[in-house]
């Protein structure tokens, strides 16, 4: 047979349609995928797969994984790297959940205000043809 090829990027999909559909020999592909392959350098690509998937399960090991890691290097990295940067805010409080408590504060505020800047640069205030105002992300 075919295998399936998951990636950091569409684990939440392919978990999601696996479970949608009750084909559980994926849904356990899926989780040992996750299981093996999560790391500092693909936790915001497969966060951001889950998001939006209810896939529940997925997100408590990404939680587990987190507060086992202990590389303060590492997580101030992730934080700092512009995938962080460019992520959705739902994500960002995923894991400021998981990772905030091994920050201090200072470099935490600055990861986060740097996070925000780029958010508010993405920001902006419509005004349609009845003078109403909507306010949303536009790219």
């Amino acid at each position: 047979g075919m295998d399936p090829q998951i990636t950091a990027n569409n684990v939440g999909a392919i978990s999601y349609l696996a479970q949608k559909y009750s084909v559980s020999g994926l849904q356990k592909i899926c989780d040992l995928y996750l299981t093996e392959s999560i790391s500092i350098d693909n936790v915001v690509h497969i966060l951001e797969s889950l998001h939006g998937c209810d896939q529940q399960k997925l997100f408590e090991k990404c939680r587990v994984w987190m507060t086992e890691q202990t590389s303060i290097k590492s997580i101030v990295t992730l934080f700092e790297s512009e995938t962080f940067i460019h992520t959705h805010h739902e994500i960002v409080k995923i894991l400021l959940s998981g990772f905030g408590q091994a920050m201090d504060a200072t470099t935490l505020w600055k990861c986060v205000s740097k996070w925000s800047e780029t958010k508010s640069t993405k920001y902006s205030v419509i005004i349609n043809s009845n003078d109403d105002m909507k306010e949303g992300e536009y790219d």
